[in-house]
């Protein structure tokens, strides 16, 4: 918006570990952020307006992919 700040559209590493981590604690078995399992441990790396996941960079729109057996995850 007109007069908006820019900075508050930017995602960062910890916003992609914060969506993780609520996943994980909701009960999932899997976690995928763009096609790359991520584990507790991933470290997700900020590179310029991109993130590193497992050795490969991904620019948003990010996309989660999480697996249970729970209905309501």
């Amino acid at each position: 918006p007109p007069g908006g700040n820019p900075n508050d559209y930017v995602i960062h590493s910890q916003d992609v570990q914060a969506i993780a981590n609520g996943l994980w604690a909701a009960g999932a078995d899997a976690v995928a952020v763009n096609g790359e399992r991520v584990l507790p441990t991933t470290a997700l790396l900020c590179v310029g307006n991109t993130l590193l996941i497992n050795g490969t960079v991904h620019a948003p729109p990010y996309e989660f992919v999480a697996v249970s057996e729970r209905a309501n995850l």
